[in-house]
């Protein structure tokens, strides 16, 4: 459902999601095991309803799981261990289509101060999950997802300084993700992603400088390994622009770079033709 073209039905999926979500949520109990299913519907309808654009209602509904986590943590603290937690990962499975989406997660859409203040506290919530579950790739993958969001937030509320902070714990944790999970594509396309959008927003002179020509050869990785993914085809016709661009800037790097831009064009043409109501 990440193709384009099946974007509509994927939406129309997730909105019929919503709805069911909605009729779970009406559950009363004292449950703590069908609590913590309660917390966790929270959380994957926030997601929902970012890529929805309805932005507010998704940190509304962040907000009321954690505050049930919270509850939970400190009502029933032997509960919330172990297996118990895994019941709240993996809500942000998807995370490249989501924030890639045209109606994705965008900070400026949101009000910063309350963004903030839910994300941080989302960010605390999962690190302590972790510490007790270090082993979950789902908790470590949800955790990725939230501290980069946190790093785009930061990016036009703090600066780049502290933004690069919460760049760099992502690409930390997708690194670790990829290394012990290197069958997992999700994982490497999340790492591309986040490599290239810190060598773009934040340049420099650094180690940081070498982030778009990593991303790019992850990304010719996964390609070479799904030649027949039109998503890993995008990505790479994507890389292969960008780093284009980026070679341009530099003194005596024009036909290598023109060689690449010829290459992503040959890499979008079938795709355009595939996609057309994509392309426009």
């Amino acid at each position: 459902l990440q193709l384009p073209a099946l974007q509509p039905l994927r939406q129309e999926l997730l909105e019929n999601a919503l709805r069911y979500y909605d009729e779970f949520l009406k559950q009363r109990t004292e449950n703590p095991q069908l609590q913590l299913e309660i917390a966790a519907t929270h959380f994957r309808m926030a997601m929902i309803q970012i890529f929805l654009s309805r932005i507010d209602d998704g940190w509304d509904s962040m907000r009321s799981g954690l505050d049930l986590v919270d509850e939970l943590r400190r009502t029933r603290p032997h509960f919330m261990t172990g297996s118990n937690l895994r019941t709240l990962s993996g809500f942000f499975t998807g995370f490249q289509s989501l924030n890639d989406a045209e109606t994705g997660f965008h900070p400026q859409h949101a009000n910063k101060v309350s963004a903030q203040k839910t994300l941080e506290r989302a960010v605390e919530t999962w690190e302590d999950f972790i510490a007790a579950c270090p082993d979950d790739p789902d908790l470590r993958n949800d955790l990725a997802a939230l501290t980069y969001v946190m790093g785009d937030l930061a990016m036009v509320s703090s600066g780049p300084d502290a933004a690069y902070r919460y760049y760099s714990r992502a690409i930390e944790l997708w690194e670790g993700l990829s290394e012990d999970h290197p069958d997992v594509v999700a994982y490497r396309a999340s790492l591309a992603y986040v490599l290239r959008h810190r060598g773009e927003v934040i340049p420099g002179s650094g180690p940081e400088s070498l982030d778009v020509e990593r991303a790019l050869a992850l990304r010719e990785k996964i390609y070479a390994d799904a030649p027949d993914s039109p998503n890993a085809q995008a990505d790479l016709a994507d890389s292969l622009q960008r780093m284009a661009t980026m070679l341009l800037k530099r003194p005596g790097d024009y036909s290598q770079a023109c060689a690449m831009a010829r290459r992503a064009v040959r890499l979008a043409e079938p795709l355009v033709q595939e996609f057309p109501s994509v392309a426009e």
